[in-house]
């Protein structure tokens, strides 16, 4: 998901750098630093695969920002009744956005108790940004009713025929942790497949839609 796209309507950060067409889900590429970053972006033309955006990346106004590294998921409760259903969270990842930063696993456990919330878009440039939403327009809608049902019965059917094999507790809670933070979270269900999380986890031949468990 483009957090562009996602947050068009919000305008740029006045006080940062505008959003461009490079602020997307996905890791930034490694490479020279940008020189032409500055307030107000630059053009996607200017944008080649070796650049690596210098302030990027940049909250949407009107957004509550959490910028902090030695912030925690009760600072984000805190934030909560000021956020107007969206929050972003910076310092996410670390500074050649390789991996994941302990704000990130905060901003998990935040999600993991408001499964309301979603992680709707993050951005790994720059130090990371993470975008969090508890408005349903910003989600992924989940699959139908006859989707659901299609899916489960051969799901079930699959379960009882491999003798029921139920996967350990560490395993559900290693899945489960990684559902806590995907963009196609919707409460407990699956945005992508539409099943239940606990559910599936717990079935040890039950496996990722998106291929990350």
């Amino acid at each position: 998901m483009d957090v562009v796209t996602l947050f068009a309507a919000a305008g740029a950060n006045p006080g940062g750098v505008s959003l461009t067409s490079h602020s997307v889900v996905a890791p930034v590429p490694t490479g020279r630093p940008c020189g032409s970053c500055a307030p107000g972006g630059h053009p996607a033309a200017a944008l080649d695969p070796s650049h690596v955006p210098a302030a990027h990346p940049a909250a949407p106004a009107g957004v509550p920002v959490l910028d902090s590294p030695g912030a925690t998921a009760a600072d984000l409760e805190r934030l909560v009744p000021f956020a107007a259903g969206r929050l972003a969270v910076r310092r996410t990842m670390t500074a050649d956005g390789a991996a994941y930063t302990p704000m990130a696993e905060q901003c998990r456990l935040f999600l993991r108790a408001r499964p309301e919330w979603t992680a709707v878009g993050h951005d790994h440039g720059g130090g990371g940004l993470m975008l969090l939403s508890s408005r349903p327009e910003d989600k992924t809608r989940p699959p139908g009713p006859w989707r659901k049902a299609r899916t489960y019965i051969i799901s079930t059917w699959r379960h009882v025929l491999n003798g029921r094999p139920r996967a350990a507790s560490a395993r559900v809670e290693l899945r489960l942790a990684t559902c806590d933070a995907c963009e196609f979270r919707t409460g407990g269900t699956c945005g992508d497949c539409g099943c239940p999380l606990a559910a599936k986890a717990a079935r040890d031949d039950e496996s990722c839609p998106l291929g990350r468990w």
